[in-house]
């Protein structure tokens, strides 16, 4: 989960309350740290050129839970553009292996960032 302040807010501390303890287990919760043009939502000053032609590791290593509840592809997605679903009415196991994600996470790998909405304007490089 991304925090932005770097302190749990209510809403995701209540969502963090609700999981099961097998699901409490495999989630961490860290700050934010690297700046990019959030899926092409901000205007950043870099010279990518769009969209990148690179692999993209992101949603095969973290589940994001915005703070509703919902799991978005991506940190970057903050208003919640590709959502596998709700904490409130699937499990983490069942959201990880989403038909959605694994058909982003098949794409991702080979670098087909120009074929998915929110990744084909995507500046991000890690």
């Amino acid at each position: 989960m991304t925090l932005y302040d770097g302190t749990p807010n209510l809403g995701l501390r209540n969502v963090l309350d609700r999981l099961a303890p097998e699901e409490k287990g495999n989630i961490s919760v860290h700050p934010l740290g690297t700046v990019c043009n959030r899926g092409g939502l901000i205007e950043t000053h870099g010279a990518a050129v769009l969209p990148l032609g690179m692999r993209c590791r992101r949603p095969e290593q973290q589940l994001c839970i915005n703070y509703k509840g919902e799991v978005v592809l991506c940190c970057n997605d903050y208003l919640g553009l590709v959502k596998a679903g709700s904490l409130w009415t699937d499990s983490v196991q069942t959201l990880w292996r989403s038909q959605l994600f694994t058909h982003y996470r098949t794409l991702l790998r080979s670098g087909e960032r120009g074929h998915l909405k929110l990744c084909k304007d995507c500046d991000l490089t890690e």
